[in-house]
């Protein structure tokens, strides 16, 4: 590199280290709005900038109390309204039932809240199939990896009227039990 480059550069770097504070606040309070990263993030955030840039101390502490008292919007409800077929498939899939309305009006808050694209419908769906499954509901009715290991050895699992697995129990079948005892014997 020449010297009239590293002088350029260098001039460059100068430029970028005055930087003055407002538009760093300002795309930092709408990475927060955009639930992009978390109000005390943005505070630590804007005081590296600050202490690096040697802006004034109580102005940049100033601004960062305004960015950590900062919420995130959650996402408007009626834009998940065309995804109500994707919350039926996870319910049947999962449940094995429908859905109820309470539990759509449900999903689609938490969706909003937790800030998931309404115009990504396998979003949406990785968020109610997470959900589906850490709930107590979820976890009685589908088969982890161990279930299918326990069936591979066991054959298949039992479950009860409602759909429960009813894990580490084998079909006892009456019928069965003399020619079982005729092999064990060597006599069937």
């Amino acid at each position: 590199m020449s010297y009239a480059d590293e002088k350029w550069f260098g001039g460059f770097l100068d430029q970028y280290s005055k930087g003055r504070p407002k538009p760093f606040r300002k795309s930092l309070a709408r990475a927060i709005e955009l639930g992009q990263e978390s109000p005390e993030s943005a505070a630590e955030s804007i005081r590296a900038f600050g202490s690096a840039r040697d802006w004034n101390p109580s102005r940049t502490e100033r601004i960062a109390r305004k960015l950590s008292s900062k919420t995130p919007a959650a996402v408007a409800p009626e834009r998940y309204g065309y995804l109500d077929p994707v919350i039926q498939s996870t319910y049947a899939n999962i449940y094995g039932r429908l859905p109820t309305e309470e539990e759509k009006q449900r999903s689609i808050d938490l969706a909003g809240a937790y800030r998931v694209n309404p115009n990504d419908p396998g979003a949406f769906g990785a968020l109610l199939t997470d959900l589906a499954l850490a709930s107590p509901e979820g976890r009685s009715k589908y088969k982890t990896e161990d279930d299918l290991a326990w069936e591979r050895q066991w054959g298949p699992m039992l479950t009860d009227a409602s759909g429960n697995l009813q894990r580490g129990l084998i079909p006892y079948d009456l019928t069965k039990v003399p020619t079982l005892i005729g092999s064990i014997l060597g006599t069937g």
